[in-house]
């Protein structure tokens, strides 16, 4: 089970994106903004969409990003793979690790390669199982290897079922059943703990708010300098901290980040059409043109000038 490959059906689909925007509107229930960390993205994509549930595996692409869940909805997610490191809401997620949201829940995701991730999405909310309500952010939980692969084989067999025989699954006593055997399967995840204690999610609530906090901040002014005294000042931190905090969640130094994202700025306005590369480069506070030139052709394998011919 190395990719995401099933024959499509009337409920399956079977995705393939090489267009960054493309797979940001093919993204269900969430609201996700991506910035990619390679040239070019491909990414493989399996969605099961039924009334009772929704089902997505991806074969991602190195990348950050952020993400909001819709309204009434509990999603459970996870890696498919023991082997692709991905850091979810600042916590390196090995097999044994979950993250659980509900309406309105947010998460942050960093990826230095590819990763296959899952998703489970369950409408409306799922409430009265003792699983975790974490809002306003996801929580990250550890589970047992054993209950991971489980619910992996389980996910599995599902999206081949609904490949071969998406008429059965369509059927509403076949898709209750299959349901079920989802929840009882997430319920194993979040069971073998003392019911007594809270269950506590492993990442920081109260730093992840504040991370949110800094991101809002570099949103707003990315267009303007932006200094760390100010900022760390803004967000209420010592300089050290901020950093530490852009380290944790987005895996690289807060000056990589701020350039990486300033780079992704460029090419979107250059793609627009029409302006100059340098007024450009300028207005993202890129002021050294040779430099910013080898940087955008070393991340995106082409001369900005070639990125503009494209709008015209």
């Amino acid at each position: 089970m190395s990719a995401v490959s099933f024959a499509p059906s009337p409920i399956l689909q079977a995705l393939h994106f090489t267009d960054i925007d493309e797979f940001r509107r093919s993204v269900r229930k969430f609201c996700v903004e991506f910035t990619p960390l390679v040239r070019k993205i491909s990414v493989q994509q399996a969605i099961l969409n039924l009334a009772a549930f929704d089902i997505v595996v991806v074969q991602s692409f190195p990348r950050i990003a952020d993400t909001q869940l819709a309204t009434d909805t509990t999603a459970i997610c996870f890696t498919m793979d023991d082997d692709e490191p991905v850091r979810f809401n600042g916590v390196d997620v090995d097999p044994a690790i979950v993250g659980i949201g509900h309406g309105g829940s947010g998460f942050s995701i960093a990826e230095k390669t590819g990763a296959r991730l899952a998703v489970i999405n369950f409408s409306p909310e799922i409430h009265g199982r003792g699983w975790p309500d974490t809002r306003p952010h996801f929580g990250v939980f550890a589970t047992t290897t054993a209950a991971q692969k489980k619910l992996r084989l389980l996910v599995w067999e599902i999206l081949k079922f609904a490949s071969a025989s998406s008429d059965e699954l369509l059927a509403p006593s076949t898709m209750a059943a299959v349901k079920e055997s989802l929840l009882l399967a997430v319920d194993q995840l979040f069971a073998g703990t003392d019911s007594s204690r809270p269950r506590r999610s492993l990442h920081s609530a109260r730093t992840f708010t504040l991370f949110q906090k800094i991101e809002a901040q570099l949103l707003d002014d990315l267009k303007s300098p932006i200094y760390s005294d100010a900022l760390a000042s803004t967000a209420g931190v010592s300089v050290r901290t901020l950093q530490d905090i852009i380290a944790q969640y987005r895996g690289m130094s807060l000056h990589r980040y701020l350039r990486l994202k300033r780079l992704w700025l460029v090419r979107k306005r250059l793609l627009t059409g029409p302006v100059s590369v340098k007024t450009c480069a300028l207005e993202y506070g890129f002021w050294h043109m040779g430099d910013f030139s080898r940087s955008y052709q070393t991340h995106f394998g082409e001369t900005p000038s070639q990125t503009l011919a494209q709008a015209r």
